[in-house]
């Protein structure tokens, strides 16, 4: 066991703290942006998929495509729409089914 000195311990509690005393934990990384919508058909064929949203996303809107946080690929917003569902000509990528949407600049 360490033997401090009345100082020392002073010294730490009036600056802030030392290393002994510090929390050593990361501060929290910035949050995921919410999930601009989810694909839910792809038509491999022809390059396009299918995505759910609860807004209507102007054609012409970038998609970022993610799999469990990790690009997966990228869309451009298509001009079909449908209610809630829309249209993406795929860019880039392997989208699947489940996979979330995400705006992004082109």
């Amino acid at each position: 066991m360490h033997k401090f000195s009345f100082p020392v311990i002073l010294i730490c509690v009036v600056s802030g703290g030392c290393a002994l005393f510090r929390s050593t934990e990361r501060p929290p990384e910035d949050p995921v942006p919410p999930a601009l919508g989810i694909v839910r058909f792809i038509n491999r064929p022809e390059h396009y998929l299918i995505f759910e949203a609860e807004n209507v996303i102007p054609a012409g809107t970038g998609l970022l495509i993610l799999r469990e946080g990790r690009r997966v690929g990228t869309a451009r917003v298509g001009t079909q729409q449908n209610r809630k569902f829309q249209t993406a000509d795929i860019l880039e990528g392997a989208p699947s089914v489940e996979d979330v949407v995400q705006p992004r600049p082109l």
